[in-house]
């Protein structure tokens, strides 16, 4: 019987106090970028073999360094900022600040430690070494 009265009196755990996600709201010349690419994507898909079915990790590899290097060559001239303008960064930026705001501090923190340590540059390829940073599904 004591057991049973004690339960009620257990403290109940804290509810979530994080604040829900800020919404991003992308400029329209982002979605007109994305379009863009996405097109010149297919374009670049288009002029290789078709892809072939397989297990053998060499050739996903070897398929993808195609395609990458198919795109780098329909887009001779590209440069920071012609998917990411500076007004979708900053959308972006805020976002991620407004996140990282929402959490407590040592969760902000290892959110943090998580983003691999890598320079990007437009047109190079993404280093076989470097992890992917984690994202959470919402």
């Amino acid at each position: 019987m004591v057991a049973l009265s004690t339960v009620g009196c257990l403290p109940r755990p804290e509810p979530e106090t994080r604040r829900p996600a800020e919404r991003v709201v992308a400029p329209p010349e982002f979605a007109e970028a994305l379009a863009t690419y996405a097109a010149l994507r297919k374009r670049a898909q288009g002029e290789l073999p078709p892809a072939e079915p397989s297990d053998d990790p060499t050739k996903v590899v070897a398929r993808q360094r195609a395609l990458a290097a198919a795109i780098r060559a329909l887009r001779p001239t590209a440069k920071r900022g012609d998917v990411f303008t500076p007004a979708t960064a900053a959308e972006f930026r805020r976002v991620s600040a407004a996140d990282l705001r929402s959490r407590d501090r040592r969760d902000a923190r290892a959110t943090a430690r998580q983003a691999p340590p890598v320079a990007l540059r437009v047109n190079d390829t993404y280093p076989d070494h470097a992890s992917l940073a984690p994202v959470p599904h919402s």
